[in-house]
């Protein structure tokens, strides 16, 4: 899939994951931008973050939240 869209970086990945790279590569023709579903666009509020929180057996539940 990385192959569709930069083919030295599908390279770069396969080889930092130890599996076969790309026999041929392919880079995208496709140049047009959108602002619609551009992340520079995306309103940052705490409203839409998500985060993770791990948490081993015997944590303190009232000083995570």
């Amino acid at each position: 899939m990385f192959n569709n869209v930069d083919g030295q970086l599908a390279q770069q990945i396969a080889m930092g994951i130890g599996v076969n790279p790309p026999a041929a590569l392919n880079n995208s023709i496709i140049t047009i931008k959108s602002p619609a579903v551009s992340q520079e666009n995306t309103i940052r509020v705490t409203q839409t973050r998500k985060i993770i929180v791990l948490a081993e057996n015997g944590f303190n539940s009232n000083e995570l939240s």
